[in-house]
């Protein structure tokens, strides 16, 4: 029988996304898992007020609940981060087997509400399972979503945006494949990519879009063709082309997560060098503010946040892109305390000139 899950308090777009990755991981699963509406196991949003109140009465009864959050907040025994991602998910339910093997506490299986001993006793963890505990597999995952060192930073190597980076320079006409997920296709030399279709909304993105755009490097499938072939799958298929900016631009912005791009300099202020094309890059209304903003203005992520009231993650994303796309301009910050000193030394010599104009 397989292993059945199931989700509380979940946003929509998470809730799709979470039943829609879950059948594409099945190959890379030590069991069989599938959806049910009530199961054993629970994937719990604890950011959520119903979630809250669910995870509290879960707890008190000895469920099996799995927190779902951008941070472990509640020291969970069973953790999994925001956003979704491929590799989290399945260290985890492979975790959960394995566990399950060796305690066999509780009937995953069944369809029945879980009254008995909590599925894994944290002090258990390290002694029972022979693989790293969850928390320590999926801490890279954890930790991509705090900015306070640089380590912490969004590198685009890691992602598929580090391989259509890689194959533009090489200018090799390559296609991009992930786990039954629609295909990309590159033409560096033409500057064009082939995708499904988007709309130039980021709202409109589905859930296999962002998938595949937010992808890691490791889980793709890159194959090398030719014109020829590029031209007869992407028919095949009922692709949409699109300027090589358009793919960069969203595979940025599904992977970056609200951390700062690795090649953005420290002490630095960011400036737009020209508004970006908006006709070809899916965006957000807050993306016309930004662009404003930067455009007229030079300031750190930070105060371009505060000035335009958008919420830094917003900011840092959009920044990411622009940075890909090679539309921003670094300066360095003034030092407040120099240009202080400017001034006075211009105030005292203002004083002398009026002295000798009233002499």
């Amino acid at each position: 029988m397989p292993y059945k899950i199931s989700i509380k308090a979940l946003e929509k777009n998470d809730s799709v996304f979470f039943k829609s990755m879950l059948q594409l991981v099945q190959r890379q699963l030590s069991a069989e898992w599938e959806f049910a509406e009530t199961a054993n196991i629970t994937v719990v949003d604890v950011e959520q007020t119903d979630g809250k109140l669910f995870w509290e009465h879960a707890i008190s009864d000895k469920q099996c609940v799995i927190a779902y959050a951008k941070y472990n907040i509640y020291d969970a025994q069973w953790f999994l981060p925001k956003p979704i991602r491929v590799q989290p998910l399945i260290t985890l339910l492979n975790a959960l087997v394995e566990y399950q093997s060796i305690a066999c506490q509780i009937p995953l299986t069944t369809s029945t509400p879980a009254v008995a001993t909590p599925l894994v006793p944290t002090s258990s963890i390290p002694i029972l399972l022979k693989t790293p505990t969850i928390n320590q597999a999926i801490t890279p995952s954890q930790s991509e979503a705090t900015n306070d060192n640089n380590n912490n930073r969004f590198n685009p190597a890691q992602y598929l945006l580090g391989l259509l980076q890689t194959a533009i320079q090489a200018k090799t006409i390559k296609r991009f494949s992930c786990a039954g997920l629609p295909p990309i296709y590159l033409l560096p030399t033409e500057r064009r990519c082939f995708t499904t279709k988007l709309g130039m909304s980021l709202n409109q993105l589905n859930s296999a879009q962002k998938m595949m755009y937010g992808a890691y490097s490791e889980h793709i499938d890159c194959s090398e063709l030719s014109p020829e072939t590029v031209l007869s799958e992407v028919e095949k298929s009922g692709l949409n082309g699109y300027p090589i900016e358009t793919i960069l631009w969203v595979t940025t912005l599904a992977a970056s997560h609200g951390r700062i791009i690795t090649s953005y300099p420290p002490n630095v202020s960011i400036r737009l060098k020209q508004w970006p094309n908006f006709a070809v890059l899916p965006h957000q209304p807050t993306y016309m503010n930004l662009a404003a903003f930067m455009l007229k203005h030079g300031a750190d992520l930070s105060t371009i946040a505060e000035k335009t009231q958008v919420e830094l993650h917003t900011v840092i994303d959009f920044f990411n892109a622009c940075q890909v796309l090679g539309l921003t301009i670094a300066e360095e910050k003034q030092n407040p305390l120099q240009e202080k000193s400017v001034s006075g030394v211009k105030r005292h010599l203002f004083k002398g000139i009026l002295k000798r104009l009233m002499s």
